[in-house]
């Protein structure tokens, strides 16, 4: 979700609800990236996925800000609160968005899902059930710190702001400034990408989508290979090898 730039935030005032913003803690937003790569989504497997999690919520914050200081209305809601307190978050929500609260929000039984991409990220989305537990910790050691330095960098500029101090290791300056770099890098990409879907003729696109489509399929059928139990392969050789057994038994 990425919100206004400096220009749009001046007419922010001017809206009636203004915007919404959803947190999650950046531990638990790049978890997410990593687990939804891990299924094969090919989205969350594009290079850098962690980083622009990372670096995205920062950005996400300066916006909130900036909107903020413009005299919008904004309301912010935290993921957990929205997983664990559903019916009390919506119905804030609801007022906030000066609109009747209905029940049926506060659960996804019988909820349309025509909207959501197919993929196994999103199981959890389709139950009738709304699960509030820990996910499945996925970060390694060197990822996790990482994360937890950039936490100690951001909480210091905000506390100078305050005027108090946060203590703890931050990233160093030549990292900050590689990992800017590598962010930049990989939002351009994504800016070529929403171009050429723009620009680019509906022949050459269909074919594209062909061609991604049978790369799909055809690593479907691999991977579909490659889990078939080992007793079943060794069972499968041991046919074949009787087979050849019986073949040269008859000819001889």
């Amino acid at each position: 979700m990425v919100m206004a730039a400096k220009e749009e935030t001046k007419t922010m005032p001017e809206l009636a609800p203004g915007p919404l913003f959803l947190w999650r803690h950046p531990v638990e937003t790049v978890g997410a990236t990593k687990r939804a790569a891990a299924t094969g989504n090919t989205y969350f497997r594009k290079p850098g996925m962690p980083l622009r999690s990372l670096l995205g919520s920062r950005v996400l914050k300066r916006q909130c800000d900036a909107i903020i200081a413009a005299g919008a209305s904004v309301e912010q809601v935290q993921y957990g609160d929205l997983v664990s307190r559903t019916a009390a978050v919506m119905r804030s929500l609801c007022q906030f968005l000066q609109i009747p609260y209905d029940p049926r929000l506060a659960t996804l039984e019988g909820a349309d899902r025509s909207a959501v991409y197919e993929g196994k990220h999103h199981s959890l989305l389709r139950q009738d059930v709304i699960v509030a537990g820990p996910r499945p910790d996925v970060l390694d050691p060197g990822l996790r710190a990482k994360i937890d330095h950039y936490l100690t960098l951001w909480r210091e500029s905000d506390a100078r702001e305050r005027r108090t101090i946060s203590r703890g290791p931050t990233p160093s300056f030549a990292q900050r400034r590689l990992d800017q770099l590598r962010y930049r890098l990989y939002r351009a990409l994504d800016a070529c990408t929403r171009a050429a879907f723009c620009f680019l003729p509906i022949p050459l696109l269909r074919l594209y989508r062909k061609a991604k489509a049978h790369a799909r399929e055809a690593k479907t059928k691999r991977n579909a290979r490659q889990t078939i139990p080992a007793r079943q392969l060794r069972r499968n050789e041991l046919q074949g090898m009787n087979e050849r057994e019986r073949t040269v038994g008859n000819k001889s």
